[in-house]
């Protein structure tokens, strides 16, 4: 879903390609898919999002924000955070799923698109948000009745919950 294309990512070996789709003139079908942006060899991609003209890719490496051009070409972020296979936008935020966070933790973490930390990497401010205990790929994120929702392949359905933790750490640099 980007601002004047469809956008879909394919993987073939150690190449992941992503194509941009247009709707034919009469509206009868897709134009052929023509290719918008390719990841570095070797990375996989895993997931494809986009949400408010943005497109993200869930990759191996972590998480890319890509912005279209004009003619519906990516400029494709550097990698930031965790593997992710999944996400969700809601007003300025996006949340995307986290595998193996860490050694027993696995979630969402949720950036802020009004924030890049580094403009020429394209990389929005990010945080780990809800986890759980548990280990897993995060093969799913909604929102249903005002609360993040999401799915953790093995372990179950994890929603949002309004009771906060007793405590919490802060890194900053």
């Amino acid at each position: 879903e980007g601002k004047a294309h469809i956008y879909a990512g394919g993987q073939s070996g150690d190449q992941a390609l992503i194509y941009k789709l247009t709707v034919k003139d009469d509206a009868s079908a897709l134009d052929a898919p023509v290719v918008a942006g390719e990841l570095p060899d070797g990375e996989t991609l895993l997931g494809i999002g986009g949400y408010l003209g943005f497109i993200l890719l869930g990759t191996d490496a972590g998480v890319r924000f890509c912005i279209s051009d004009s003619n519906g070409d990516l400029s494709i972020g550097s990698p930031q955070a965790g593997e992710a296979r999944c996400f969700e936008g809601q007003e300025n935020f996006v949340w995307f799923g986290w595998d193996q966070y860490d050694s027993t933790s696995t979630g969402l973490g949720r950036m802020d698109l009004r924030v890049l930390t580094d403009d020429e990497a394209q990389t929005p401010a990010y945080a780990s948000d809800l986890m759980v205990t548990d280990q897993g790929n995060v093969l799913d994120v909604a929102t249903f009745q005002n609360l993040t929702v999401f799915a953790v392949s093995g372990a179950g359905i994890y929603a949002q919950d309004t009771d906060l933790v007793a405590s919490g750490t802060l890194d900053s640099g």
